[in-house]
């Protein structure tokens, strides 16, 4: 079990250090480093705008926006369940 975490941890340590290299060797070529969204990423960011846009306003607290967007970035939702578990 831990074996087969590690393994897909390191695959995806593996991707994002191909991704961070061919991200800097196009921007110390002057080259354009964005790469297109799909519909699904311009939802989330959407959402994300959103729901700034709510905490800014006083709408929802830090926490409840945290919650609503922790499955948006990484770690994932293991902070949010340890966090939720401790209040």
């Amino acid at each position: 079990m831990v074996l087969n975490v590690l393994i897909l941890t390191l695959g995806h340590l593996q991707n994002v250090e191909l991704n961070v290299r061919k991200d800097f060797n196009l921007a110390k070529n002057g080259a354009q480093i964005r790469r297109a969204q799909s519909a699904s990423m311009k939802r989330r960011d959407a959402d994300i705008a959103s729901r700034c846009d709510d905490l800014e306003r006083g709408r929802i607290s830090v926490f409840e926006f945290i919650e609503m967007s922790a499955n948006f970035f990484e770690p994932d939702r293991e902070f949010v369940q340890v966090f939720t578990k401790h209040f």
